[in-house]
């Protein structure tokens, strides 16, 4: 099937944003867990009260996509230019909405944002470890993936979107290839690539995003890059999908780190052929923090298959339960040259 581009970005607005509400309801769960619950989850659920979603209904997404959204109207706010400037507004403007602050931004976001705020941590002076390992985390990779439209199939373009846009709250080694991992999967499918070409570039960008995110923060954590390309070849030889659920969570952790979640992504992104229904579903089945891998995939699958494969239904229950319109936005990326503005972004 032939896509237009407007097509693939809306792939990729729809796509993370269905990750994200699909996965919110399953969130720290196992996968055990979840089918005892609901059995195998591919309609979009109310999530429970035990669960960072608590509150939200069917469709509604969290931080995952909505940190995203709020990015792109910033860019746009500003015609399209890019810089250290733009990423913190993107950020205070986010944070401005106290519940997503409070009750869905991870400690390295909240942290940040509290900070240009003016808000600092009250009470005794809190100890800070040589490292701040925690910030290792999928925040960035989770966030990037729609951002990255704004590059079309530029991939230096995508990958200076991720440093720019992520290097303030994630700017370290891990956290950073895996943000540079999703930005060039997303402009590569942008590109009407092949999955095989997709996964490819994921690992091109993470080795980049490495080598950029050693100027930032130090951090004990693993290779991403070997990581990616492990789970990679592990979504490929898996016989099915449910195997390679099975095979990944048992040598990741599939937690929010992002060294963890990330290759899980990109492992049953392989493992589904590509097809976005299913590695979305098998992402919000799959435990722990599923809507975070599920946007992730949604956002890379969306952009490489377009909005055609999603239902009607599905892309009108998430306009309306958030008050999009993504069809409408995905034509204002496109419309929209970017600007990059490099600089000490710090």
């Amino acid at each position: 099937m032939c896509q237009t581009m407007t097509e693939r970005i809306a792939g990729c607005l729809y796509g993370a944003a269905y990750g994200d509400s699909l996965g919110a309801p399953t969130e720290n769960r196992t996968r055990e867990q979840i089918f005892a619950k609901w059995g195998y989850v591919d309609k979009l659920l109310d999530p429970p009260m035990d669960v960072f979603a608590r509150g939200n209904r069917a469709g509604q997404v969290t931080d995952d996509f909505s940190m995203a959204y709020t990015a792109i109207q910033t860019i746009l706010h500003a015609d399209g230019r890019v810089n250290d400037t733009v990423a913190k507004e993107a950020l205070l403007a986010w944070g401005s909405d106290e519940r997503m602050l409070t009750q869905f931004a991870g400690p390295t976001s909240q942290r940040f944002i509290r900070q240009l705020q003016g808000i600092e941590p009250t009470g005794e002076t809190r100890f800070e470890p040589v490292n701040v390992n925690r910030c290792a985390s999928n925040g960035g990779a989770m966030k990037i993936g729609p951002v990255a439209c704004f590059a079309k199939e530029r991939m230096e373009d995508a990958l200076e979107l991720a440093r720019i846009i992520c290097f303030p709250t994630h700017g370290n080694a891990q956290a950073m290839s895996a943000a540079a991992a999703v930005a060039t999967a997303v402009s590569t499918a942008l590109g009407g690539a092949s999955l095989t070409d997709i996964l490819e570039a994921a690992v091109t960008g993470a080795a980049w995003g490495e080598q950029v995110g050693r100027t930032g923060a130090t951090t004990a954590g693993p290779s991403v890059v070997k990581r990616l390309r492990f789970a990679i070849s592990l979504g490929l030889d898996a016989e099915t999908l449910s195997d390679a659920m099975d095979t990944l969570r048992a040598y990741f952790d599939c937690s929010g780190m992002a060294a963890d979640s990330v290759p899980v992504s990109f492992g049953l992104m392989a493992a589904s052929g590509g097809q976005l229904v299913p590695a979305v579903a098998a992402a919000a089945n799959i435990g722990n923090d599923t809507d975070t891998i599920a946007t992730i995939i949604g956002a890379v699958l969306g952009a490489h298959q377009g909005v055609a494969v999603l239902p009607e239904e599905v892309l009108q229950t998430i306009d309306e339960a958030n008050g999009y319109d993504l069809r409408g936005l995905a034509h204002q990326i496109y419309q929209t040259e970017v600007k990059l503005e490099s600089g000490d972004v710090k």
